[in-house]
């Protein structure tokens, strides 16, 4: 299967509905993940104080803190239940991409 795009993690979350669109956003995630580490490291001060292209959270263990910290944070209405039986697709990539934004 193909899952080169030039896609953004944004434009993907937006269609994702199953196994194979949830993947995809998950490869566009991780390769814009690689190019913000790349532009970080030729221009480290230019990043200094500032996100890139929208990443808050540069290392793993503050990605996966953004993640969850963003899933407690949601109000009851919005909440995602417990019961992993009942995530969808789109609401376990909803949860990955808050831990590229969310502070």
């Amino acid at each position: 299967m193909d899952y080169s795009t030039n896609a953004s993690p944004s434009e993907l979350l937006e269609l994702v509905c199953d196994k194979d669109s949830f993947l995809r956003f998950l490869r566009a995630l991780s390769k814009e993940s690689d190019m913000v580490d790349e532009l970080q490291k030729a221009d480290p001060e230019k990043y200094l104080y500032t996100s890139v292209i929208g990443w808050e959270n540069g290392t793993i263990g503050n990605f996966l803190d953004a993640s969850a910290a963003w899933l407690e944070d949601q109000p009851p209405e919005f909440r995602i239940e417990s019961n992993a039986a009942s995530l969808t697709w789109k609401e376990m990539a909803e949860i990955f991409y808050a831990g590229k934004i969310y502070e």
